[in-house]
């Protein structure tokens, strides 16, 4: 490799946890996978602005997950950073942009896969709402409608009746402020600190609903069998981990889980999300991409698709197996950077 054809890339990372004893190994193993081949890689912390970027062939976001704590000044950041015209980001930063506000993405999901059930996989059904609502971000205003109203309403299809209700924010990020609204009976495997009954969901939806936005979902039972996070890198399925049985239940417990143990028909599910995705934001746009999953009625129901942020899960893979994700990793960051800097030069 000679001297042209090295890379000068930022990782840029949420800096609440700091070096030496940063928070994210998977950013430490692709940077050092990555000064091994020869690159300058630097993991740095967004907040300090665009200028400590620019110099940079490509900007990696990769483990950015304060955002929801500061999601207008990330949009700010990240239009600084390609203000002269020049592209640097991996993934694309229109596809960060649209991703964060998961209003934007699952809407164009739910478009093209349904939300009704279906062998091939469907979207989890999904409504959102806002006091201040903006149109563009598929989001609906709120009006003088309370939980109830808009519930009574949506009781009238069936994904929807009779089935407890879960309640997020649309600028989310590990599941924050996200509970679940118990109206039926039954015995689910949810911590208890996150059931709301009527009273305390309206007040959680209208305080939702009063900043970024609200996200209203039937209950899926599939969470009871596990929810299952299925990476990819350039389109490809690298690994993929299942975390405990339940929602939000208290514990982190994640097992690596290969292609032969997944459910039928849920890689080619979610790889067809990804394309999708890809195709709507064009080449190259996505390089790394999370999808998460349950098992539904009839076939996979994907929940979130993360393309701005998303954890790879590489620290609860086997040993063996770390080792040749963090290859596969890093190959995707420098094509995709070789890419971009290429593109500059023309």
């Amino acid at each position: 490799m000679s001297s042209t054809d090295k890379l000068k890339i930022a990782i840029a990372a949420d800096f609440r946890h700091t070096l030496p004893d940063f928070g994210y190994p998977d950013d430490t193993w692709l940077q050092q996978e990555l000064e091994d081949r020869g690159h300058t890689v630097h993991i740095i912390n967004w907040k300090l602005g665009a200028m400590a970027f620019v110099d940079y062939d490509v900007v990696y976001v990769s483990s950015t997950w304060d955002i929801p704590e500061h999601p207008q000044d990330f949009m700010r950041w990240l239009a600084d950073c390609e203000a002269d015209g020049t592209r640097r980001f991996i993934n694309d930063a229109h596809v960060i942009r649209n991703n964060i506000v998961k209003s934007i993405y699952l809407s164009k999901l739910k478009e093209a896969f349904g939300e009704e059930g279906s062998v091939s996989g469907s979207i989890v059904p999904s409504r959102f709402y806002a006091i201040n609502a903006n149109p563009a971000d598929s989001i609906e205003g709120l009006g003088s409608h309370s939980l109830e109203d808009i519930l009574n309403d949506l009781d009238k299809g069936l994904s929807w009746k009779e089935h407890d209700i879960v309640i997020k924010p649309i600028i989310s990020a590990d599941g924050m402020d996200t509970c679940v609204y118990k109206r039926t009976p039954v015995e689910r495997k949810v911590d208890p600190s996150h059931i709301l009954d009527n009273e305390k969901a309206s007040e959680h939806f209208l305080r939702l609903a009063s900043t970024c936005g609200v996200i209203l979902q039937p209950y899926i039972t599939g969470i009871e069998n596990g929810e299952y996070s299925l990476v990819f890198f350039d389109g490809n399925f690298s690994h993929g981990i299942r975390k405990q049985p339940g929602f939000k239940n208290g514990s982190n417990s994640r097992t690596p889980i290969y292609a032969e143990g997944l459910p039928q028909g849920m890689i080619d599910f979610a790889s067809r999300a990804v394309q999708f995705m890809e195709n709507l934001h064009g080449p190259g746009s996505i390089t790394r991409a999370r999808v998460d999953l349950f098992e539904g009625k009839c076939g996979a129901m994907l929940s979130e698709l993360e393309c701005a942020e998303p954890a790879t899960n590489i620290q609860y893979l086997e040993q063996a197996e770390q080792s040749r994700v963090i290859q596969r990793y890093a190959n995707a960051i420098e094509n995709r950077a070789y890419e971009l800097r290429a593109e500059m030069k023309v």
